[in-house]
């Protein structure tokens, strides 16, 4: 299935990242999300108790100006005191509302390759449930949970 295929079945990627004090490294993974051959994607940033919330760096705030223009919806959370990566990973779940098919966690300190989210969306594609980064969303108590995506993760732990 070629790109703008998997873009018309999937939709937008919700991308979640948190970030905690580091606005070089995340204006630098922001600028590798910009140059993404899968273009279709939502962004959801949470500053888990930054003595500044990090989007409001200069870089970085103009940053995002930059994807707003390039038509993204981009949605900023803050913490005031730092509860640890996985709260903050929960809370990014809890509060992303864009209603796409699909979730990619990103850490504020990375260098995505152009085409990373394109690979995911093609594994999530070749039918694997659960592709490093990409995972079906489960936002919600009433959210249908499938067997496929649980019991391929089960049957490696026995």
């Amino acid at each position: 299935m070629n790109i703008e295929d998997l873009k018309q079945k999937y939709g937008s990627v919700s991308i979640h990242i948190t970030t905690k004090d580091r606005a070089g490294e995340f204006a630098i993974c922001l600028q590798s999300l910009r140059t993404q051959t899968y273009d279709k994607w939502d962004l959801i940033i949470l500053c888990d108790g930054s003595s500044t919330p990090t989007y409001n760096h200069q870089i970085v705030s103009k940053l995002l100006d930059r994807i707003r223009l390039e038509k993204h919806h981009v949605k900023l959370l803050t913490n005031e005191v730092s509860q640890g990566v996985c709260h903050a990973r929960q809370k990014l779940v809890d509060n992303d509302k864009f209603d796409n098919q699909l979730i990619c966690r990103c850490d504020d300190d990375v260098i995505l390759e152009p085409s990373y989210i394109q690979k995911l969306v093609e594994g999530i594609e070749k039918g694997y449930d659960l592709v490093s980064g990409v995972t079906p969303p489960v936002q919600t108590p009433e959210t249908k949970r499938e067997t496929k995506f649980i019991k391929p993760i089960v049957d490696e732990m026995q």
